[in-house]
């Protein structure tokens, strides 16, 4: 059962760094194979398309990226510090994760133009993960540190976006940027 599982993980992180590296559309289920070391029909064995494989290699990507940034927000504390946290797991996650990240962004308008109840289950894992930064946003409004005019939704799209899409090098600069332009001015 042991070597069943390692080949899964094989197949699994195979695929990963290839979709990362060329999206959905630019891999095939035989580059997977040849990257896991394995035979194509031995995928099908633990995946039944390319769809299924992709779904969760994408769910995992997302569980990563939540489990890095939002885990850390788990502590109460005063909203800034989670304010704050949350732009540093989010950076931290950016400088570490690059694979991951890279998926998720290359990925994620793709999903949003596919019709199939597959692909809106994937983009609704996504929006999940946005929500869930949305609410860390409406906590701020009703303590007050952040501006009431705030759009959460939009507000949470722009966090995710600016750290995902920025130069690491210029990560710190952003997170400032990013604070001051949602905190109510002294």
């Amino acid at each position: 059962m042991q070597k069943s599982t390692r080949t899964r993980e094989k197949i699994l992180q195979a695929a990963k760094k290839l979709f990362s590296k060329r999206g959905f559309d630019g891999v095939s289920m035989e580059e997977i194979a040849s990257e896991a070391g394995v035979k194509k029909a031995l995928i099908y064995y633990y995946f039944s398309s390319k769809e299924d494989l992709f779904f969760e290699v994408w769910q995992r990507s997302i569980d990563e990226m939540e489990n890095a940034i939002l885990q850390p927000l788990q502590e109460e504390g005063p909203f800034m510090a989670k304010l704050k946290k949350l732009l540093k797991s989010y950076i931290d996650f950016v400088r570490s994760r690059r694979e991951t990240l890279q998926l998720i962004e290359r990925e994620r308008v793709n999903i949003a133009s596919r019709k199939s109840s597959l692909w809106e289950r994937l983009g609704e894992r996504y929006e999940e993960f946005v929500s869930r930064i949305a609410q860390l946003v409406k906590e701020g409004k009703l303590a007050a540190e952040l501006a009431s005019d705030l759009n959460e939704n939009v507000t949470a799209q722009f966090i995710v976006g600016s750290l995902s899409s920025v130069d690491k090098s210029q990560l710190e600069e952003v997170e400032n940027l990013i604070i001051r332009s949602l905190t109510k001015p002294d």
